[in-house]
């Protein structure tokens, strides 16, 4: 599977609801990260391999209260092999 990365809007009022919210997530089967952005500090980013969005989701609301999904996107996985066809090759004669 491919690395996933999810937006969700949770009500974060208080720092405990926050800190709750993180540890809720950083139980979840397949996450890898997560943060908190936003405008508002009110998004929950997460990444991961495999992760259950919906499943998420639904245990966010049943623990801190109003949470939506707003993005779920695959990531680019940029690996070595992209960075090293960019860059010159150098053999040890010294050219290329």
């Amino acid at each position: 599977m491919t690395k996933q990365k999810i937006v969700i809007r949770v009500s974060l009022a208080s720092e405990k609801t926050r800190s709750k919210a993180m540890a809720l997530v950083a139980k979840a089967d397949g996450v890898s990260s997560m943060g908190v952005t936003g405008d508002g500090r009110d998004q929950l980013e997460v990444v991961g391999d495999g992760v259950d969005t919906v499943c998420l989701v639904q245990c966010l609301r049943k623990k801190i209260g109003h949470a939506e999904i707003l993005k779920v996107e695959e990531m680019q996985n940029i690996g070595v092999m992209s960075f090293a066809r960019d860059r010159p090759v150098q053999t040890k004669g010294g050219t290329s």
